[in-house]
């Protein structure tokens, strides 16, 4: 679809699954109700909302306004005092969407964190890759799709087999094994990745991903749920299911602005080691976009550069685009080692 359409026509395809979905649970889903005048706490659901997208928003716009300037610190900012607000009314509220409760045992908050840490170790790198294949690899979207692809397969085989396997093996020795697993190939990732990789070079590392997500994760869902009494099994599988959402949420929106930072930091220190000075690096990304469309000697006569300052321009800028990306994964590895830790 992204390749014959555009990357807005994905996002039709989710709506038909959605629509197929609803028209399901209508015919098949019985009605249930838990026990007691409970309602609906939207007061609780719109502060989270606020606040995640606060955070959210911010952090997204570290990767071109940087770090510590307004546009990040001052969304962030208030995202957090929404949250810190969310906990304060939670602590008040007879039925809330998030329930206090529920994180004063450490198999729920760990598993909840834990929860959160997948996604973004996960999904942050993923896009990343993807978008790294289809970039600076020029692959075509569609060859991006099936190197990645083994990531996908290898959840889905390893989510039954991780089925089979809980209660005959310790959760702590297969949330751990799998994050482990995740840590690995994170690392091997982060150390082969070049332009030149091709669809094996990633093919064990994809593999070992997404076993390694599931083996940890069928058994951390199994604790989690397991630690809420039954009359909050709703609220503890929502707040469950949440965190995935904020984890893969942060690491899309933290590894791409971490990108840019790394990326950008490893192509200007690499310049100038080179000695190209400030007014030629200042006009390299107008140069390496029109270079895109015209030939060497064209561009380099145009900005008054030689061909072979703006061959080093061009090699530099691929070297600095696989480094911002390598450390990426770094990042990604790094998280899942605390997970780990914590398991």
């Amino acid at each position: 679809l992204n390749q014959q359409f555009g990357w807005r026509s994905t996002f039709w395809l989710g709506g038909v699954l959605a629509a197929v979905a609803l028209l399901m649970m209508l015919s098949f889903v019985k009605e249930s109700r838990a026990g007691g005048n409970k309602r609906v706490d939207w007061v609780g659901i719109l502060l989270a909302a606020a606040g995640l997208f606060g955070v959210i928003y911010g952090i997204n716009q570290a990767g071109s306004q940087g770090f510590t300037s307004s546009a990040v610190l001052v969304p962030v900012g208030i995202g957090l005092i929404v949250l810190v607000s969310l906990v304060l009314y939670s602590r008040k509220k007879k039925d809330p969407a998030l329930q206090l409760v529920l994180f004063k045992k450490p198999e729920f908050s760990v598993g909840v964190l834990l929860f959160a840490m997948l996604g973004f170790a996960s999904m942050g790198p993923y896009f990343q890759l993807s978008t790294y294949l289809q970039s600076l690899q020029k692959v075509a979207p569609l060859q991006a799709a099936l190197t990645l692809l083994p990531y996908t397969l290898a959840m889905f085989v390893f989510a039954i087999l991780a089925g089979l396997w809980v209660g005959k093996i310790s959760n702590k020795l297969l949330i751990t094994g799998g994050l482990v697993l995740m840590l690995i190939s994170l690392v091997a990732m982060a150390l082969l990745l070049s332009p030149t990789a091709g669809f094996w070079v990633y093919l064990l590392p994809m593999v070992l991903l997404g076993a390694g997500y599931s083996i940890c994760n069928t058994p951390r869902v199994s604790v989690v749920l397991g630690s809420a009494p039954p009359e909050l099994a709703g609220s503890a599988s929502a707040t469950n299911n949440a965190s995935l959402q904020v984890g893969v949420s942060l690491g899309i929106a933290a590894m791409g602005a971490l990108f840019q930072s790394f990326a950008r930091n490893a192509y200007f220190t690499d310049l100038k080691g080179m000695g190209l000075d400030q007014a030629t690096i200042d006009k390299s990304v107008e140069v390496l976009i029109a270079w895109l469309k015209v030939n060497a000697g064209d561009v380099a006569a145009q900005f008054g550069i030689t061909v072979q300052q703006l061959q080093v321009v061009i090699t530099e800028y691929q070297s600095a685009y696989t480094s911002g990306v390598a450390n990426v994964l770094w990042v990604g590895a790094a998280a899942v080692a605390v997970g780990a830790a914590l398991a």
